[in-house]
């Protein structure tokens, strides 16, 4: 595999708050054009953590689901593990609930379809609302049958498909962010393809 350039652009809380907030508006405008009620939040773990416990306080919710998924990295590849079940509930959901399933970067949504399958193997009439802080259509299902909706905050080139010029013009982001919480190792680990050591 060709070696990749990867330059991060730190940030700090307060850019995060930013990204969150445009998420937020844009699903908020989701909702109240369709008069949708959001039942309970289901993060993704780790990452998507940060994002969906924002979007919980920012809907007023306390319901929250978590999802624990995980990519093994090791040297050539990687490999989509499931570190935990979904929890029992202990407080009432409708018989179709509406489930806000939350991702910081999902990439090519392999994750996110996952969890979305275990949703459905527990609540099979439940819709599902993808909402992802960042998101490269180009590769990312956005139509794919099992989400009811996919929202996100920013429209993202995920492999350099576009020159700057051009997706200036489509307002596409082409910057890699590193949040405040991100080691720069492990997330220059899935990209190229390199294993990463845990505690």
């Amino acid at each position: 595999m060709e070696e990749m350039n990867l330059n991060f652009i730190k940030v700090d809380w307060n850019k995060f708050g930013e990204f969150v907030d445009r998420l937020y508006q844009n699903l908020k405008k989701y909702l109240d054009e369709n008069n949708v009620k959001i039942d309970a939040i289901v993060p993704i773990l780790r990452e998507g953590g940060f994002t969906g416990l924002a979007l919980a306080y920012k809907l007023n919710t306390w319901k929250v689901i978590p999802a624990h998924y995980k990519y093994r990295l090791y040297d050539g590849g990687y490999e989509l593990e499931k570190k935990a079940e979904l929890p029992k509930i202990l407080y009432d959901l409708p018989n179709n609930p509406v489930f806000l399933l939350v991702d910081t970067w999902p990439c090519e949504g392999t994750t996110s379809i996952a969890v979305a399958k275990d949703l459905k193997s527990s609540f099979p009439n439940c819709k599902i609302i993808s909402a992802n802080l960042f998101c490269d259509t180009d590769h990312f299902p956005i139509n794919h049958e099992i989400f009811e909706k996919v929202i996100f905050g920013l429209h993202m080139d995920m492999f350099g498909k576009y020159s700057k010029e051009e997706a200036s013009k489509l307002g596409i982001d082409t910057n890699m962010y590193l949040f405040p919480w991100q080691s720069e190792q492990e997330e220059s680990a899935g990209p190229l393809q390199k294993e990463y050591k845990y505690n």
